[in-house]
């Protein structure tokens, strides 16, 4: 047996591949391990931790032999902490709840396949090389964060890095920035942290061995790609025993061919997994049962081999697993104390009540699917949801619609027989009213971006500040919308989503144009932020991603102080991207902001219109070759009448039009207008309060009425 243990201070990606299902079933590709091996600083403290990890381990190893085959059963803390941007990859609960049906049977030796495990491994055989193991270990969702904070043992954090990077700290990082329950560290001493993210290079999963990092950070986590969690959902029966591999390897086993992600080479014969009953094998990446080339039959059905076919873990890997719970590295995570640290203990009842739905809009008559994600032991369920049809529901996860664009509360009541909860989320539902095109947003009507009408403007990192309305500076007029991200130095992420647009009655000839305007400059060189542009032809349940500026593209130019831009300094992007898939009922756009330290954004001039890239805004109802000048809607706020003023270049009929923010029209009439300045009034005092849009002779603003 050799000690190669130097070899894996990297991460251990981690795949359960074969050519076939490579081909059959979309799986992915092996890992480039040795690359992100080699990217990790060395560390002598890694190295020396590691190796008093690796002396312990063996001395407790030759002792558990010694024990009666039925031993005490180690009970491990759980937290899935799930990073999405809001799409498929933001797996529900109960596909995480099938991912620990089948670690806990995998580990207690619960699978009926094992009784169907090749000759030579298998019990009946007079003298098998190895028998399928019960590792008496067994995993259970915590439910108390590191502060104390009763939960579900899930945690969920929106933000683009589960696609936008495949490094796992930078993805960590965000977890304990972002999180929705606890933000902060939660130790590998008191928990399993599975982060599930979409990118993980090429990989479906990869951990670290223990002692590669001090048990009091979680650096040592499992991360795992959310289509090889559980059976369900996302999920699949042929990707579901990835995570079994996976906490193998946080248990300090090595693939059976040894230290390495390269099965199939002939020097692996000279190779080991530090396992005496595992035989000495090349390792395979298919079901190939009679794979001897090292000598002995392999065991190809093992979890740590590539195969398809995995069912069982041996005495020997047991011996190991165990021990390694036993080092002072880890020896706190199965003690009674700490199972009460995280509530796996079993004396806790009802403590909080929480929902959720999948997103942050949607449109009329589209059905809302509740969650009820409270902890723990809830027997009833009073839901209330205003504006929404039905109004009421009992049932733990209901469906409603609305009838009526706005944003409405949702309160929930959860009860165990003993202790009832109740909770509120005020303006939870946000229901999409459709715009009519030319859109245009220049933000002069408003003092606060959360009242921008029919607007969604989204910080999806908590405690973070999110965009504001500024009169410091414009592309035009007075005001546009800024992040200050100068005085934000963490990792955050907001959003301006936009309404709701009709755009089936296009032809899929036409083009779409979406067009803005920004300003911004680095805080240092080596800032790195991005501005990216999504599309949704399905009311935002799927984004697609249309546009993306980072780096030097957004500005290569470096301010020290808090960037206030002047007009001169705003650019115009214009994004083409919309093609004819998009051509829908229910399309909508966002931009979003991923800031790390860098300085301040603003945006402004937000447009989307019929025709190809003008640098001119497009906000009437016409053509832009119109050619009334400037033109005044006054006052503005107004109570009874509004006073409608313009100059004419030439006498011409003149259309007034007045709509809701909805599109519906209000007031409209036609007039033969002489050249030069002209004025229309009109009452307004029948009109309910709120914003209007006033289309002028191919030109709007917006009206404000109280």
């Amino acid at each position: 047996m050799k000690n190669l243990f130097t070899i894996v201070l990297g991460v251990l990606f981690s795949l359960l591949i074969s050519s076939k299902s490579y081909s059959q079933e979309g799986l992915l590709n092996l890992c480039n391990q040795h690359i992100v091996q080699a990217g990790l600083p060395y560390s002598v403290e890694r190295e020396q931790r590691m190796q008093s990890f690796d002396i312990e381990q063996k001395a407790i190893q030759e002792q558990l032999k010694q024990q009666p085959p039925t031993r005490q059963v180690y009970k491990i803390p759980v937290v899935f902490h799930i990073v999405h941007y809001n799409g498929d990859e933001n797996i529900s609960n109960e596909q995480i709840y099938d991912a620990m049906k089948v670690l806990n049977r995998d580990f207690r030796k619960l699978n009926a396949d094992t009784a169907n495990v090749d000759f030579e491994f298998n019990p009946t055989n007079p003298n098998p090389a190895a028998i399928p193991a019960d590792i008496e270990i067994e995993f259970v969702l915590a439910t108390k964060a590191p502060d104390g904070t009763c939960f579900n043992g899930i945690t969920r954090t929106v933000s683009p890095t589960t696609f936008s990077t495949k490094d796992g700290f930078v993805q960590l990082q965000a977890v304990m920035n972002g999180n929705d329950v606890f933000r902060g560290m939660w130790p590998a001493k008191n928990y399993m942290n599975i982060i599930v993210v979409l990118n993980l290079g090429s990989a479906a999963g990869y951990t670290f061995l223990p002692a590669s990092f001090n048990s009091d950070n979680m650096y040592g986590s499992i991360w795992l790609n959310p289509t090889y969690v559980g059976r369900i959902g996302t999920g699949s029966e042929v990707r579901s025993r990835t995570l079994t591999h996976e906490v193998g390897h946080w248990l300090n086993l090595y693939h059976t061919w040894g230290p390495t992600n390269n099965p199939g080479l002939a020097t692996n014969c000279d190779e080991d997994d530090d396992v005496l009953d595992t035989p000495n094998t090349v390792g395979v990446t298919s079901c190939k049962y009679n794979e001897n080339t090292c000598g002995p039959k392999a065991n190809v059905e093992n979890y740590m081999d590539y195969s398809y076919c995995s069912k069982m873990f041996t005495e020997g890997q047991k011996d190991r697993m165990r021990a390694s719970l036993l080092t002072l590295q880890r020896k706190f995570l199965c003690t009674p104390d700490n199972q009460v640290l995280t509530g796996i203990d079993g004396s806790q009842g009802l403590c909080a009540v929480e929902f959720s739905a999948p997103k942050e809009s949607y449109c009329v008559g589209e059905q809302v699917t509740f969650d009820d994600y409270s902890t723990q032991g809830q027997t009833s369920w009073n839901w209330e949801f205003e504006g929404g049809t039905p109004a009421t529901s009992s049932a733990q996860h209901p469906s409603v619609t609305y009838a009526i664009p706005g944003k409405y509360k949702v309160k929930l009541t959860v009860g165990d027989g003993i202790t009832t909860l109740s909770k509120t989320k005020e303006a939870y539902v946000h229901i999409n009213a459709v715009a009519t095109l030319p859109y245009f947003e220049g933000f002069e009507y408003y003092t606060d971006a959360q009242e921008i009408e029919n607007v969604v403007i989204r910080n999806i990192t908590p405690e973070v500040p999110t965009f504001e309305i500024v009169n410091s500076a414009a592309a035009t007029d007075a005001k546009s919308l800024c992040y200050f991200n100068y005085y934000t130095p963490d990792q955050a992420t907001n959003e301006f989503i936009s309404p709701m647009f009709d755009l089936s009655s296009m032809a899929s000839s036409e083009k779409m144009t979406l067009s803005f305007k920004f300003a911004y400059r680095k805080k240092k060189s080596d800032n790195n932020e991005k501005l990216t542009i999504y599309a949704s032809k399905d009311c935002g349940t799927i984004w697609q991603k249309r546009n993306e500026l980072s780096g030097s593209l957004l500005s290569s130019l470096v301010v020290t102080n808090s960037f206030v831009p002047v007009a001169e300094n705003f650019k115009t992007v214009h994004v083409t991207g919309i093609s004819s898939a998009f051509f829908t009922s229910n399309f909508q756009f966002k931009i979003a902001f991923q800031s790390n330290g860098g300085n301040n954004l603003y945006l402004d001039d937000i447009n989307l219109y019929k025709g190809t890239p003008s640098d001119v805004n497009i906000v009437g109802i016409s053509s832009i070759d119109d050619q009334m000048s400037n033109w005044n809607v006054s006052p503005n706020p107004t109570t009874s009448s509004v006073f409608i003023a313009f100059s004419k270049m030439q006498s011409e009929e003149t259309h007034l039009r007045i709509t809701d923010v909805t599109g519906k029209i209000v007031f409209e009439n036609t007039y033969q207008t002489p050249q030069g300045e002209n004025e229309i009034i009109v009452d307004v005092t029948d009109f309910s309060s709120g914003i209007y849009i006033v289309y002028l002779g191919g030109k709007s603003k917006k009206l404000v009425i109280e």
